[in-house]
């Protein structure tokens, strides 16, 4: 599925059997969104996140895992969990 995330927001944990999220951010301001542990979602788990507006994307892990930002408008990244932490791909 496809969800429009145009808030700062904690993601909640996919329902049992969802190998991936995808999810846009159409946002003039600043939005924050904090992954579940990859560890909760386990291995092969994917997030796709699409910077659609003109105000940042943070992605920031749970606890000490990996972090990054969404560079430009119209920038993506996906993210894998190997069961421990998040890779960018």
């Amino acid at each position: 599925s496809v969800t429009a995330q145009n808030t700062t927001a904690t993601l909640s944990a996919p329902a049992s059997g969802t190998l991936e999220e995808i999810y846009t951010v159409f946002s003039s301001s600043a939005v924050t969104l904090t992954l579940v542990s990859a560890a909760t979602v386990g291995e092969g788990f994917k997030y796709q996140i699409k910077r659609l507006g003109t105000g940042s994307v943070t992605v920031d892990p749970a606890s000490t895992e990996y972090i990054d930002h969404i560079g430009a408008q119209y920038d993506s990244i996906t993210l894998v969990s190997d069961g421990t932490n998040w890779l960018l791909i």
